[in-house]
């Protein structure tokens, strides 16, 4: 992927408060299969074959019933998509938030999660030649597992109709959060958490130095005064 400084994650203005915390930016991920049938569960219907395949012609193991379910963050990588402010920002009433794309990116790994660019692929080799090529690019999390792998990396997969969104994506390891510490000896400690979570939502902390700025869309632009004060009231320069 080029370089990336900036993602850009769109919202309803009414959700902000929820979101700009005194201890940092809370944004909620949806649950994967909440989504509706042209994007994660036709993901999974077009890849699940094709990781089937991967692995046996590895000789690695592949189960049928993979506990993999992941939690989803999106942003845009561009700065300027009408279609993002009309679709996901309550058609110009809404926010765009402005986050460093190495913070974000230095807090998944921490986390062990992933941060990637998505691609807009349907061919069965297109999909094949992905997953086979672009799995040495994906960190592997604490489970040495080919078929996990594989199914985090076809969290990036979308229909090509989806690249208007220029989508990078948070992808959280579902139903499991992975935290790193030191083992006083040089290395580091790999612990199993449960996330705080309801059945659907997953709610991920980034820092506050993440944060670089938000803008007002051209229907919200009143809510100057308000956003300042929320930003000054929190802590955020």
């Amino acid at each position: 992927m080029e370089e990336q400084e900036r993602l850009y994650h769109h919202t309803r203005y009414e959700v902000l408060e929820q979101i700009i915390k005194e201890d940092g930016v809370s944004l909620r991920g949806s649950y994967f299969e909440k989504f509706d049938n042209e994007d994660y569960k036709w993901t999974k219907c077009n890849c699940s074959p094709i990781i089937k395949k991967i692995c046996e012609d590895k000789g690695y193991e592949y189960s049928d019933d993979s506990p993999y379910q992941p939690i989803i963050i999106s942003f845009c990588k561009e700065s300027n998509s009408g279609y993002m402010w009309e679709n996901y920002a309550d058609n110009y009433k809404g926010v765009q938030i402005i986050l460093d794309y190495e913070k974000v990116y230095s807090s998944a790994y921490d986390k062990l999660d992933y941060l990637d660019e998505c691609v807009y692929i349907e061919g069965e080799q297109e999909i094949e030649d992905y997953l086979g090529n672009h799995l040495r690019n994906l960190r592997q999390i604490c489970v040495n597992d080919y078929q996990y792998n594989l199914e985090a990396l076809s969290g990036f997969i979308k229909k090509p109709n989806f690249a208007v969104e220029s989508e990078i994506r948070y992808i959280h390891a579902w139903p499991y959060m992975f935290k790193m510490h030191p083992d006083g000896q040089g290395g580091c400690v790999i612990e199993e958490t449960k996330p705080d979570k309801d059945d659907k939502e997953c709610y991920v902390l980034f820092p506050k130095k993440a944060l670089l700025g938000l803008s007002l869309g051209c229907e919200s632009e009143h809510t100057l005064e308000e956003v300042r004060s929320l930003l000054h009231d929190r802590g955020y320069n």
